[in-house]
């Protein structure tokens, strides 16, 4: 999982107080790596691009 820093210096700021939430109440870092990724998948609904 060398991915999951880059991954999580890539959210936007109004996702990271759901990613602290959970790696703080995580079991384990499978946990965590799962909400990255589906933080990263709405990401578009959270900072939609201008068209």
């Amino acid at each position: 999982m060398p991915y999951i820093t880059a991954s999580i210096c890539g959210l936007p700021s109004p996702h990271l107080p759901i990613l602290l939430d959970v790696a703080l109440s995580a079991e384990a870092l499978p946990e965590v790596a799962a909400v990255v990724t589906t933080l990263i998948a709405n990401t578009d609904k959270v900072n939609p691009s201008p068209m």
